[in-house]
C-alpha cells in the first residue's frame, strides 16, 4: 500500500519505509559524502588533536615530576582521541561525533591549563575547542543522516 505525497514528481513508497529506499544507488551514496558542515567540524577536530599533542610536547620538556606526567598523558589521550573523532566524523559515524562531543569540553579545559600557564598556544586551543564544539553540535542531523544512507547502502550491497 502507498501513501500519497505532497509531491507529485516524487516516486511512491511503501507506508513502512524511509526516504532514503525510494532512491537510487548513486543518490544514495551522495548521502553518505560529508557535507561542508561536517567537512569543517572535522577539520577543527584535526587541527585541535594536532594542538594538544603540541601543548603535550610543551608539557614534556618544560615540566617534571607526577603531576605535569599525568597532565601529558591527559593532554595526549584527549588529542588522539580528538583526531579519532574528527576522523570518524568524517565517515559519519554517530559514536565517534559524540566521542567529540564529549572531548572538546575537556579540551578546552586543558587549553585554558596551557593558557594560565603562560602559552598563547592555550589561548587558540581554547576558542578552537570552542569552535569544535559548536560545529559538531551543528553537524549532528548531517552526520545522521550519513549514517543512515550508509546502513542504508550497505543493506542492498549484501
Amino acid at each position: 500500500m502507498t501513501q500519497p505525497s505532497p509531491n507529485p514528481y516524487e516516486r511512491p513508497r511503501a507506508e513502512g519505509s524511509s526516504a532514503l529506499d525510494a532512491l537510487d544507488d548513486t543518490e544514495l551514496y551522495v548521502q553518505t559524502l560529508p557535507k561542508p558542515i561536517v567537512r569543517m567540524a572535522g577539520t577543527c577536530g584535526i587541527v585541535l588533536g594536532i594542538l594538544m599533542l603540541f601543548l603535550a610536547l610543551r608539557l614534556v620538556i618544560a615540566a617534571t615530576g607526577l603531576l605535569a606526567s599525568l597532565l601529558e598523558a591527559a593532554h595526549v589521550v584527549v588529542g588522539i582521541g580528538t583526531l579519532i573523532a574528527a576522523h570518524g566524523l568524517w565517515r559519519g559515524s554517530i559514536g565517534r561525533l559524540l566521542l567529540g562531543l564529549v572531548l572538546a569540553p575537556v579540551a578546552l579545559a586543558a587549553c585554558a591549563f596551557a593558557t594560565i600557564t603562560g602559552s598563547l598556544g592555550g589561548l587558540f586551543g581554547a576558542a578552537l575547542a570552542i569552535v569544535t564544539f559548536v560545529l559538531m553540535a551543528m553537524s549532528f542531523g548531517s552526520v545522521t543522516t550519513m549514517a543512515a544512507a550508509r546502513a542504508a547502502l550497505r543493506r542492498r550491497m549484501s
